[in-house]
């Protein structure tokens, strides 16, 4: 369930809030959440249900601005293979 909403004043320049206006509540305020996402000030998920979506929504939106849902470098990703092989055997 969302969180109940509150107006933030925010400073842009006049020619680009044409833009923005153009985009529904729900987006900007998930590009608000963006960076404290990506420092891991608040999770995927928690996100997700303070925005009232579903997680996949949420990956799938960041996705489309060119925001990747995993940050690991390829050799982080193939030690955390080997460690889940690991585990299951």
């Amino acid at each position: 369930m969302a969180s109940p909403m509150i107006s933030i004043k925010l400073k842009v320049p006049q020619d680009a809030a044409l833009y923005i206006q153009e985009f529904p509540d729900y987006e900007i305020a998930a590009m608000a959440l963006c960076p404290a996402v990506a420092n891991d000030s608040i999770s995927m998920g928690r996100a997700a249900e303070l925005l009232g979506m579903r997680r996949m929504d949420l990956i799938r939106f960041y996705g489309r601005m060119g925001i990747p849902f995993f940050d690991e470098n390829e050799s982080e990703l193939e030690e955390d293979i080997r460690n889940a092989a690991a585990a299951l055997a």
